[in-house]
Parts: C-alpha cells; structure tokens; sequence
C-alpha cells in the first residue's frame, strides 16, 4: 500500500485559485485531480521521499551571512544551478 499523499493529504484532489491581474470577475476556483498523485491519494515511498526533499530543502534563515553558488550538475539532487546559504547550506534561490 502506498503513502497517502502530502500534497492533496489523500483526497486525491487540489484546489487551484486563479485571478488575472486587473480582471473585475471574482476569483475562480477549480478543483483538479493532485498533480502529484494523479488523483488516487497516494504516493509510493520514493515519491514521498522527493516530495520531503524539495519542501525541506529551502533556507529558513532569518538573516544568512550570504549565499554561494553551485553550478548546473554539480549537486546530486538539485541538478539546476542554485544558490546556498553560507550559513546552512539550504537553497535560497534556483536559477
């Protein structure tokens, strides 16, 4: 059996809420099948394990001494060139 999912909580639903900018008509809100979990409410261990990873993998520092940058390809998760804090080594910023 699979892990219920983080990001619909096991619905297997999402709600997405969109407004365009300078629009007079209300604020929509549509209701989707999780784009995670493609709408069964559960995600298998490695999928969890991703989903974790890229929500505890941004810097939470209130004031870093900096940041330095990691080139494309050079960390072993996060393949796109970032920026880490100099403090706790956490992403502050990607691309």
């Amino acid at each position: 059996m699979g892990n219920k999912c983080p990001n619909c909580k096991g619905t297997g639903k999402v709600e997405i809420t969109v407004r365009n900018w300078g629009d007079p008509k209300p604020t929509q809100v549509t209701i989707l099948n999780c784009y995670d979990c493609d709408g069964t409410g559960e995600v298998d261990q490695a999928e969890l394990e991703a989903y974790n990873y890229e929500k505890n993998m941004w810097c939470k520092c209130k004031k870093s001494p900096g940041s330095h940058y990691v080139k494309d390809n050079v960390h072993a998760r996060v393949t796109k060139h970032h920026w880490r804090c100099d403090d706790c080594n956490k992403v502050t910023q990607v691309g």
